[in-house]
Parts: structure tokens; C-alpha cells; sequence
């Protein structure tokens, strides 16, 4: 337990579990190989209040330098306090709801252009395009939206690390939700 200003006790529902307040920050994930076109990439994840994005950027290498385009995803999250989950886990859910590819270099335009990346066949650098309608189109390598996601979290100081790792989804499947977490640790920014 903790006190408030007002010299009250406040308490968690449990003292392991965690609040929206503990990953209301920006983190920052390592680099890993995408699948997506064989890139390198990174996963930056940003919680507000109860808005969250997850921004991918893929690299035309895999040291993750000079990102080529991102592709970011929008939606809102709770925080769950369910006792059924391994101690110093919380659940978190999450409502996806929009999708935007925006080439950052003219070789990440080039790349999104050869490819007709999700139907799109003229792609500009720095022109964010919203694919939130296009993302269930046959050929789209995006995740369908909108969409419901399932994952777990722990925060232990400046680190996050969810179920899942930040280049893929959470599952869809309330019941396939992760009881481990990803080896991943993203860094608080």
C-alpha cells in the first residue's frame, strides 16, 4: 500500500499487479528480423491514459539504421486485475482500430511502390496513409482491423515486457492470451 496526498491508503488489487499508470510511457523495443520482407525492424510502444499506439519501423538492414517506412497502429487498452495470472503478470486488452504505412526515405517509397503494398501503387515519403479499410484485403500483410488483442505486461523499472513480441500482434483469442512473457524487454524512453 502506498498513501495519497490526503494521508488515506490506497491499494492495488493485488500487490502484484500493475496499473495503466505503470506503462504510461513510450518504449522502445530491440531490433529484430521481420518476416515482413525480410527487413529489419523495431517496435516503439506508446500508452497514453487509455490510448495506445504500436509503431513498427522496418529497416533495409538488420542493424536498424536509416528506417525505410512504419507502419503504426492505433487503439485503446485496459489493464485487467485478474488473480488467475502468474504472480508479477497483468492482464492488458487491447481495441485496435486504425493502421497508417507512412515511407519515411525515398528507398522506403521505392520498396512500398514495387511491391503495390496493400493495393497502394504510389506511395510518397512522409505521406502518412491510413490502410484502417484496406487491412483485410487479400495480399495485405497487415493485421485485420478492426480487432480485439490479448497480452500480459510486467514493468520492472525502466523495462517492459509483454507476452508477445513487439514486431507481432497480440493474439485475437482471449483464451490463446500468453502465461509467459517474451524474452523482449523494451526500454522506457
Amino acid at each position: 500500500t502506498s498513501s495519497n496526498r490526503l494521508g488515506g491508503k490506497q491499494r492495488h488489487p493485488r500487490k502484484d499487479s500493475y496499473r495503466a499508470s505503470d506503462i504510461m510511457f513510450n518504449w522502445k523495443g530491440p531490433c529484430v528480423q521481420s518476416d515482413l520482407l525480410n527487413l529489419g525492424a523495431n517496435a516503439v510502444l506508446k500508452f497514453g491514459a487509455n490510448t495506445f499506439e504500436r509503431e513498427l519501423s522496418f529497416f533495409a538492414n538488420d542493424r536498424c539504421e536509416d528506417a525505410a517506412f512504419k507502419v503504426k497502429y492505433q487503439g485503446e487498452y485496459t489493464v485487467g486485475s485478474d488473480d488467475n495470472y502468474p504472480e508479477g503478470l497483468s492482464p492488458v486488452d487491447f481495441s485496435i482500430t486504425t493502421v497508417t504505412v507512412t515511407a519515411l526515405n525515398d528507398g522506403g517509397a521505392k520498396l512500398l511502390d514495387n511491391t503495390d503494398f496493400c493495393g497502394q501503387e504510389a506511395w510518397t515519403k512522409g505521406e502518412e496513409i491510413d490502410l484502417s479499410n484496406n487491412s483485410s484485403d487479400l495480399g495485405c500483410m497487415l493485421d485485420d482491423l478492426p480487432r480485439s488483442g490479448f497480452d500480459i505486461f510486467r514493468v520492472k523499472e525502466n523495462e517492459l515486457q509483454m507476452g508477445r513480441t513487439g514486431v507481432l500482434p497480440p493474439t485475437d483469442d482471449q483464451a490463446q492470451r500468453p502465461k509467459e512473457l517474451s524474452k523482449e524487454i523494451f526500454t522506457r524512453q
